[in-house]
C-alpha cells in the first residue's frame, strides 16, 4: 500500500512514475493509494501495517510504528572522520593504503546492503563497492537514495 499526504504536490501520475523501478522489477505489483491528511506520530501509531509513504522529501517504509528512509547526508560527520584506522567495517574488509577520496584495488560486494551506510563508508575509503538488496522495498529505498547522492557534492 502507498500513503499519500493530502497536501502533498504529487500528481497520482507522477507517483506511478517514481515507483516505476519497483513495479518494473515485480510485474504483478499492484499499487494500492490511500491518501491522508498528515503522516504524523500519532497516524503512525494507529497505523501499525507496512507500507511507502511518499512526500515532498521522497519515499519513506511506514513499519511498526516508524518512519523510516534511506539518508546519507545524516552520515556526513562520519564519512569526514572515517578512516581505515578507526572504522571497524574497514579493517574487517582488510582495506588498506587508501584514505578518504582515494581509490583502492578493493573490490567489495555487500550483499546485504539494507540502506547502504556500509557500503557508503566503503566507498568513501576508496574501495569499489557493489550493493545487493533483494527486498524491493528496500532497494527503491536505496536506489531513490543512490540518485538523490549523485546530485549532491558531497
Amino acid at each position: 500500500m502507498l500513503i499519500l499526504p493530502c497536501y502533498s504536490s504529487l500528481a497520482l501520475d507522477q507517483t506511478e512514475v517514481l515507483l516505476q523501478p519497483l513495479i518494473a522489477l515485480h510485474p504483478p505489483f499492484e499499487l494500492k493509494i490511500t491518501q491522508v491528511e498528515t503522516i504524523d506520530g500519532r497516524f503512525l501509531r494507529q497505523h501499525q501495517h507496512v507500507a511507502l509513504a511518499l512526500d515532498q522529501q521522497g519515499i519513506w517504509l511506514i513499519a511498526h510504528g516508524m518512519k523510516m528512509q534511506a539518508d546519507w547526508t545524516a552520515e556526513i560527520a562520519r564519512l569526514k572522520r572515517a578512516t581505515v584506522k578507526n572504522e571497524l567495517l574497514a579493517r574487517a574488509c582488510q582495506l588498506k593504503g587508501a584514505s578518504a577520496g582515494e581509490t583502492s584495488s578493493h573490490t567489495i560486494l555487500d550483499a546485504t546492503a539494507g540502506l547502504g551506510h556500509d557500503g557508503l563508508i566503503l566507498a568513501h575509503l576508496g574501495a569499489q563497492v557493489t550493493l545487493l538488496e533483494r527486498h524491493p522495498v528496500l532497494w527503491l529505498l536505496l536506489h531513490q537514495e543512490l540518485e538523490r547522492a549523485r546530485c549532491d557534492p558531497y
